[in-house]
């Protein structure tokens, strides 16, 4: 795999791991630990399993992040990215193979961790196939794009469970890997194109911001937030106790949500207009490590 003209292999993995997107690709793994720690994962006999499976994971990631990249820099260009590709700094070419090469590192280390997680991991590289390529595209529809989030996280959640070996999960692990998942599909889904929209009307795209108008979207945003924050904390309250911290932070970002979606706050310059997403952002990191921090407090008092 050639490097760009002004550099070599280090510089093509470095520009690569920024086209993936950092921040995601670590959001990526706090919900696969997380998951891994509601379903068990962190017994000793388990632990070498499930870490051994972050690192495959992060490479499925890596794989369809890089992907893409590679389909969207037309729009990528009118919306201002800086991220390489679309910049320039990453040749197509390279961008490409690294995400087959990615691919096939997910799928033989996920043949090494069995039946069951390497399926999890076709699946994940599938769904961001579909989401990127030009003859499906799910990325055109607003429906489709939700659908991808969801599917994304909750495969994500699928393959800590696998790695973890168990056989089932509690009542609180499922309320919590599914209305995560809802969370990153539905209003990350909406929160991400609300900056886009002029290249995303350019491609062809059919998002909630294009159709509804930003300041729809902006609505749609908060109202989504809002709906699954309630709905988190009523199903921790009625359901599963060990879930209240991580809900009223759910709650409590839906609320920064909609606070940020208003044009006062964030309308005008791109970066500003990145400020819900970022909201969104935000709130997964914060629920997320909440749920690790409750989960991990016992083992921490028993070690002291």
């Amino acid at each position: 795999m050639a490097g760009p003209a002004h550099g070599g292999w280090l510089v093509s993995a470095r520009l690569c791991l920024i086209e993936a997107r950092p921040v995601v690709a670590v959001m990526f793994a706090l919900r696969y630990l997380t998951a891994a720690m509601l379903a068990g994962g962190a017994d000793r006999l388990q632990l070498v399993r499930v870490l051994a499976g972050a690192v495959v994971w992060e490479f499925v990631v890596l794989s369809s992040y890089i992907l893409n990249g590679t389909m969207d820099v037309a729009e990528d260009r009118i919306n201002g990215s800086r991220r390489p590709i679309a910049s320039g700094r990453l040749p197509l070419a390279v961008a490409r193979r690294a995400a087959g090469a990615s691919a096939v590192i997910a799928v033989a280390g996920g043949l090494a961790l069995g039946s069951a997680f390497v399926c999890l991991v076709v699946a994940f590289l599938s769904v961001g196939y579909l989401y990127s390529a030009p003859r499906c595209c799910a990325k055109r529809h607003a429906a489709s794009c939700a659908l991808a989030g969801v599917l994304l996280a909750l495969l994500t959640y699928g393959a800590a469970c696998a790695a973890a070996g168990a056989s089932s999960v509690s009542r609180a692990c499922v309320i919590f890997c599914v209305m995560m998942a809802l969370w990153t599909g539905i209003v990350g889904s909406i929160a991400k194109d609300i900056p886009d929209v002029a290249g995303d009307m350019a491609a062809g795209r059919r998002t909630i911001a294009v159709m509804l108008g930003e300041t729809g979207a902006r609505a749609l945003a908060c109202a989504a937030a809002l709906a699954i924050g309630a709905a988190c904390t009523a199903a921790a309250a009625v359901a599963a106790p060990l879930l209240l911290a991580p809900a009223v932070a759910t709650l409590g970002g839906a609320l920064l949500v909609a606070i940020v979606a208003a044009r006062a706050l964030s309308g005008g310059a791109p970066d500003r207009r990145r400020w819900p997403y970022r909201a969104f952002m935000v709130t997964q990191y914060a629920v997320h490590l909440c749920m690790l921090a409750i989960l991990a407090w016992p083992a921490l008092t028993l070690a002291r």
